[in-house]
Formats: C-alpha cells, structure tokens, sequence
C-alpha cells in the first residue's frame, strides 16, 4: 500500500514552485511517458507518474492521501471528492496491463492555515501500524520528506516488511532519504 502525506507533498512542492521550478505540464507527456501534475494551492498537489520506479513485482492495492482542509463542511466535501477522483498507474511503462488505483483520502479539519497539526502525521502512523500488525502488507510505499516518520519506519522494517520512501528534494531529511530500502525521487516526476 502507499501512504501519501499529502499535506507534506502539497508545501514541498509550493515550495520548490515558489523557488522558480517549472511544473511539468501536459505538453511534456508524450515525449517522456510522464503526466502532467495536478494542483490545488494549498490544498493537494499528485500526478499519476507518483508511483513510478516501484519495482515491477510489487503490486499496489491502495494509496490512503492524508491532508488537511481548512473551511465549511460543504467545501471539504467537494475537496474529499477532488481527491478521490484522482487516479494513478501502478507501473508506468509496464508490458503488463495493471488498473489505475484510486487515491483513498483522508482529509482533516485544520483551523488556521498557518497553524501546524500532526493530525496527518498520527493518523497516518496509525494505519500504518496497524496493516503491519495484521500482516496485511509486505511493503510500505510512503510518500513524504518528513523526519518525524523515521521512527514508523524503522518500526516497520524491525516487522520485516519493505519500505520505500519517494519524495521531493525540497527539505528532505538525508536522515530519511538513508533509512529505508528504496528511495525515488519526485523531482523530476513533478518538475522539468
């Protein structure tokens, strides 16, 4: 399975926007096999090439979106369905026809746009923990460039499952980037 800290992805790549990066766009597709990427300010930022450099033998059941949402229940209803209608490949390129998987969302009220939670962060863990307790998975795809889950990822390859850590380039800790089995960078999924 694959858990996106989406929060974390989202302000990772406003960040490397604000410091002048060029967002891959649809003109770009057809020449490097890579989609476009979508993007809320604020809000959720994905493309469906995310997964790409998973090994072939690795099937991906589900990818959980954690974010936060700041506004009336009626605006993050409409935010839950704009991430749930967005797909992804399991294995771009591959000979094998696979079916595009649909983000799960996990979405949580924030109040204030500045303020820091560790709603994404805690909820996250916990499902995480809680699929390695029941065996429920042999590898964790985690999408994020946050130290705080070294100890989540060292607790799930202490259980004997692999784990694979892609993120942006933007502030992430070497720390994190050395501790798992595999590491994808989604600088030049996300960016020309």
């Amino acid at each position: 399975m694959a858990f996106v800290d989406g929060e974390n992805l989202t302000s990772r790549f406003e960040a490397m926007v604000k410091g002048g990066r060029s967002i891959r766009n649809q003109a770009e597709e057809n020449y490097v096999g890579l989609k476009a990427v979508i993007h809320e300010p604020e809000g959720f930022v994905w493309t469906p090439s995310t997964l790409r450099g998973i090994r072939e033998d690795e099937d991906i059941l589900r990818i959980q979106y954690y974010t936060t949402y700041i506004g009336d229940d009626d605006g993050m209803e409409s935010f839950i369905q704009r991430i749930a209608e967005l797909r992804t490949a399991t294995h771009l390129g591959s000979l094998v026809a696979r079916p595009m998987v649909r983000l799960i969302p996990k979405v949580y009220k924030k109040t204030l746009r500045k303020t820091k939670t560790k709603s994404v962060d805690i909820n996250l863990c916990v499902d995480v923990l809680e699929y390695v307790s029941k065996d429920a998975l042999d590898s964790v795809f985690l999408i994020t460039g946050d130290v705080d889950y070294l100890p989540l990822i060292k607790s799930v390859m202490n259980a004997g499952k692999r784990v694979y850590l892609a993120s942006l380039s933007e502030g992430l800790s070497t720390h994190l980037r050395y501790a798992t089995d595999y590491f994808i960078s989604l600088d030049h999924v996300y960016f020309v």
